[in-house]
């Protein structure tokens, strides 16, 4: 999938009624109707801004495609990967109000 793919994705599906907050290391051009914050999800600050965004009350999706930077070395790639995925989990839990999760591994078997 491409950068943004996501957001652009999310944000079809919420149409102008809805609101889309999008957070990625890299940098994003602007999309209708999404509030882009560049920054790393597991930096307090980044995770603050987040909040102040999302204001009081819970959220109605918490859609996550973090990925580390792959290595090739699964022993190190796969609890790196799940880090990230708790990492949304947990936030999911304590401002969403809905949980559903999934997490991909990148191999097909």
């Amino acid at each position: 999938a491409n950068h943004g793919t996501f957001a652009v994705t999310a944000s079809r599906i919420v149409g102008p009624t809805g609101r889309i907050i999008a957070v990625d290391l890299l940098e994003m051009d602007g999309l209708p109707g999404v509030d882009f914050i560049q920054g790393d999800f597991q930096d307090e600050t980044t995770c603050n801004e987040l909040l102040a965004r999302t204001g009081p009350g819970r959220v109605d999706v918490v859609l996550s495609d973090m990925a580390p930077n792959m290595t090739g070395m699964r022993a190190i790639d796969q609890p790196r990967s799940m880090y990230l995925a708790e990492l949304a989990l947990d936030f999911a839990f304590d401002h969403a109000r809905q949980i559903i999760a999934a997490e991909r591994t990148g191999r097909a078997n």
